[in-house]
């Protein structure tokens, strides 16, 4: 990751994680590259936001100590000749920015989508690595559900940093990660003008559950923190 990146040797917490939590932990960010026309939800609305396919472009983990396990590029497949047609072109959440052709298949930022890994190869790397794992991550069903480990994958086993309740707005809403960083870690991530990844954002929300991981396990009903849980609990072999 970037040498400008804080982790929890930088940070001073309320009190030191134990060795025992750390090697339980994994934090997983995934960058998406949207695919093909706009679809419009369902509804008698007119103004409703638009969605579009996407696909899986990155996946980072990194252990419980800030460590890289998995920093990857995925290779997106070409899309169905129906998509391949359609003016809209290709849209990348890293860059936040649309091509104006979908041929060659490189975004504004550079970026060859015909570069990088299988996706099945790289979602299996990353299900032996979260296997068994406590799993972080901002609004991490997105990330789940990318790499098709949501459903299974223990809810037990997971922490979202944009569910976690003192996280929330007064109204009980989520915050954007890069505010949530700044207001509690002191901060900067996901500047405009530079180009930020999911290395950055994986560890953000390693450091935000660090910041509170202990009223964050004693709120939770299965911790490998609270021993009058593990005896129902089997954290080790937990899949």
């Amino acid at each position: 990751p970037p040498k400008e990146l804080l982790t929890m040797q930088t940070l001073s917490f309320p009190s030191k994680p134990p060795d025992e939590l750390l090697d339980q932990l994994v934090a997983v960010d995934c960058g998406m590259v949207r695919i093909g026309p706009r679809l419009r939800k369902s509804g008698k609305k007119r103004n409703q936001q638009q969605q579009q396919p996407a696909a899986l472009r990155r996946v980072c983990i990194v252990d419980g100590r800030g460590v890289p396990l998995l920093n990857e590029v995925v290779r997106v497949p070409p899309p169905s000749p129906v998509v391949e047609t359609h003016p809209q072109g290709y849209q990348t959440r890293l860059g936040r920015q649309l091509s104006d052709h979908v041929l060659p298949r490189i975004n504004p930022c550079g970026d060859d989508l015909n570069v990088g890994l299988p996706p099945d190869e790289v979602k299996r790397a990353a299900a032996d690595l979260v296997k068994g794992k406590i799993v972080i991550g901002h609004s991490v069903d997105s990330d789940l559900r990318s790499l098709e480990l949501l459903k299974s994958h223990p809810r037990k086993m997971v922490r979202d940093t944009a569910l976690y309740p003192p996280f929330l707005t007064k109204k009980g809403n989520s915050h954007r990660l890069s505010f949530l960083v700044k207001e509690r870690l002191g901060r900067n991530i996901q500047q405009e003008a530079r180009y930020h990844g999911c290395m950055e954002d994986a560890v953000a929300s390693l450091d935000l559950y660090l910041s509170d991981w202990e009223k964050w396990e004693k709120m939770t009903a299965c911790s490998p923190l609270m021993h009058t849980h593990t005896s129902k609990c089997n954290l080790t072999n937990a899949s």
